[in-house]
């Protein structure tokens, strides 16, 4: 049971928290402030 949870927990936040790999602080503040999705804050 604490392995299936945690391997569904591991798919759900890899598909929900955005990959933010060498941006910026500032870049994602921008983009969160001009409403931008979540999901492409790292694009």
């Amino acid at each position: 049971l604490y392995t299936a949870l945690n391997i569904a927990f591991i798919g759900i936040t890899f598909w929900l928290i955005p990959a933010t790999k060498n941006v910026t602080l500032e870049h994602i503040e921008r983009k969160l402030r001009a409403g931008e999705k979540l999901r492409n804050i790292g694009v």
